[in-house]
């Protein structure tokens, strides 16, 4: 197996469970430019449950999955300090040939920190895991939009 890619990223004044709320928003703040349809891009969600679906949408396509939900928890238990989301994804990947996306939301002293990994990766999967170098801009725009929530 290849090592995950991982980045953290902090989050401060956000709380785990807000952090959470504003990832799983992923059409208000996802760059248009890393879908199947930039020019056609109209938005696309997580549905943060167990099963439910990362989907994209545009204008050309209409709804493109691009995930299914392994893990969710939303933070917003008594006392949470922790949130958690896991899902698979199929993006500039073959379908049969999912990789793994793990999140991890730890409350921090100012903030939240994101755990971030992409992993799953097979021996045979390292050109589909070197397309994946850009994960600190979509990582960064998320970070603003979960600051700015």
């Amino acid at each position: 197996m290849l090592d995950p890619i991982r980045h953290e990223v902090a989050l401060t004044g956000v709380h785990p469970a807000r952090a959470f709320a504003a990832y799983v928003d992923l059409g208000a703040w996802w760059p248009a430019e890393y879908t199947p349809d930039a020019a056609g891009f109209v938005g696309g969600r997580i549905e943060p449950w167990a099963g439910g679906r990362v989907v994209f949408e545009t204008d050309s396509l209409g709804e493109v999955e691009w995930g299914r939900v392994l893990e969710a928890d939303d933070g917003t238990t008594a006392d949470a300090a922790t949130a958690r989301l896991v899902h698979t994804s199929t993006l500039a990947q073959p379908p049969d040939v999912p990789s793994t996306v793990t999140l991890e939301f730890d409350a921090a002293d100012a903030g939240t920190v994101l755990r971030f990994a992409h992993g799953g990766w097979r021996d045979g999967d390292a050109d589909l895991r070197a397309k994946f170098g850009d994960w600190p801009v979509i990582l960064a725009r998320y970070a603003a939009w979960a600051r700015s929530r």
